[in-house]
């Protein structure tokens, strides 16, 4: 298995991860190849090591053009190997998938059972027309079969199989929640959301059918992360984590029960901070929540389909305050009716929020999402860039929405918009003993790299970038 990754985020790619420990537990036997600078093998040396009957590649669209570079350079290596595309992107584009020359087989929507009955049937079919979930090419024509239904009891999926990824870096500390300094790891404990919001490509894989794992299981999961590997803080990954109450609250309680000495990272939704989940969270170590509030203009939030308002959003900002936990706030410009006038109103809600951590995306249509059909049918993209340049944060962003406000006028903005928010955590790691020890450690090993650390936090204005600068490395 190949993770296609977009940044050098410290969590492990939970879908082939989930999809790997599956198909081990049917008897397969898995590598993966998770591309890190400066501490794995090359593809080459990996492939030649393992020697492979089945190669798959899990993509997203910001790294499908990276996917399919993997998928050439291992069909130079052996044109014998059968490469299979997964992930949401090869979910929502099948056919544009399957017309790239080096990709055989394309698993789409959920790829657990789909996957592991593909391994399964492989070497004795030659007719997979019988497989739910799957996408083939024959004799140059493309066939996709029936889709296969959501797994109904996902207790039925082992945990994810975080040994066969490179744990010297996983499990290193960095700058996650914002403005802290920790050892984190990510983990779900739901799948699915109820929820229209229309730039979310989740239901493309996971439906809008809430399904979760069981109390038990999900702290389980978090008592080996932290028992077994040492991580100090779990960041959950939950679409929509609170909007079972109930359920939530009793997780609290068992991780409180079983005495799990660990911090604790959530993304709520403003209209789910409800005030005994708060507090639930609160008293096992939840350091920081974040917020999607998207916009400071009622009319944005319900052309985006939120079904969220701007009282609600402060109300929940101010209610997590009083607990005295961080909050981070998003945002969103750039959408397709958005004047200077909502993205001002966006902005002074920034301010009167004065949260811990504020962030500023620019609207991306993704392919899969409502957005995306939506410029499709109203003739609002651009001229088209690479696959590449469907990223909605980060450096060099390339708007694909003709929207009210010009693409570059928007990039502007959105600098500005960050800048002016900047480095209001900075001064957090500062105080830390964690950080300054890991920074000295870096800089005794790796000369120079302070250097680069400050000259990208100087360029970005942001001390998140520079310390990405710092990531890749070994401590």
């Amino acid at each position: 298995m190949l993770a296609a990754k977009s940044d050098n985020a410290r969590f492990i790619p939970l879908g082939i991860a989930y999809i790997a420990s599956y198909c081990k537990r049917d008897g397969h036997v898995f590598r993966i190849y998770d591309e890190i600078p400066g501490l794995s093998k090359s593809l080459e040396q990996t492939l030649k090591s393992f020697v492979p009957d089945i190669v798959g590649i899990s993509c997203m669209t910001a790294t499908y053009s990276q996917a399919c570079n993997y998928a050439k350079e291992i069909k130079k290596i052996s044109k014998k190997i059968p490469i299979v595309f997964g992930g949401v992107h090869p979910t929502v584009c099948i056919e544009e998938t399957l017309k790239n020359k080096f990709v055989d087989f394309v698993v789409y929507g959920e790829g657990e059972e789909t996957f592991s009955e593909f391994l399964e049937k492989y070497e004795t079919m030659t007719d997979y027309s019988n497989i739910k979930g799957l996408a083939y090419k024959r004799n140059g024509k493309i066939f996709i079969n029936k889709k296969r239904p959501l797994i109904k009891d996902i207790n039925l999926i082992p945990m994810p199989d975080r040994e066969l990824f490179e744990l010297n870096y996983y499990t290193q500390r960095w700058n996650w929640p914002r403005g802290n300094w920790y050892k984190t790891a990510n983990l779900m404990s739901s799948r699915g959301c109820p929820y229209e919001c229309t730039f979310c490509g989740s239901k493309s894989m996971f439906g809008r059918t809430f399904r979760a794992f069981s109390v038990q299981r999900t702290v389980d999961e978090i008592e080996y992360l932290v028992k077994h590997y040492g991580f100090e803080c779990l960041s959950f990954s939950d679409d929509t984590f609170a909007i079972n109450q109930k359920r939530s609250i009793e997780i609290c309680r068992e991780i409180k029960r079983r005495g799990i000495n660990a911090k604790f990272r959530f993304q709520f939704r403003a209209n789910t901070c409800y005030e005994d989940l708060i507090a639930a969270v609160r008293d096992i170590g939840c350091i920081h929540i974040d917020i999607g509030a998207e916009s400071g203009s009622n009319k944005i939030l319900k052309q985006m389909k939120k079904q969220i308002t701007v009282e609600e959003i402060k109300e929940s900002v101010t209610r997590i305050k009083r607990y005295g936990i961080r909050v981070g706030v998003t945002f969103i410009i750039g959408s397709p009716d958005e004047t200077r006038e909502d993205i001002e109103k966006t902005k002074e809600l920034a301010k009167e929020l004065r949260a811990d951590y504020t962030q500023f995306f620019i609207m991306t249509p993704y392919p899969g999402t409502e957005l995306y059909q939506y410029a499709k049918d109203n003739d609002l993209f651009p001229k088209f860039h690479s696959y590449d340049d469907f990223r909605h944060g980060g450096q060099d962003l390339k708007p694909f929405l003709n929207t009210m406000i010009t693409p570059e006028k928007l990039v502007l903005l959105r600098e500005e918009l960050n800048a002016s928010f900047a480095n209001t955590i900075a001064k957090n790691y500062i105080f830390q003993p964690k950080f300054l020890k890991d920074l000295i450690r870096n800089v005794i090993n790796h000369p120079g790299i302070i250097n680069k650390f400050l000259r990208e936090t100087l360029r970005t204005k942001s001390i998140g970038s520079g310390l990405k600068v710092i990531l890749p490395h070994k401590l």
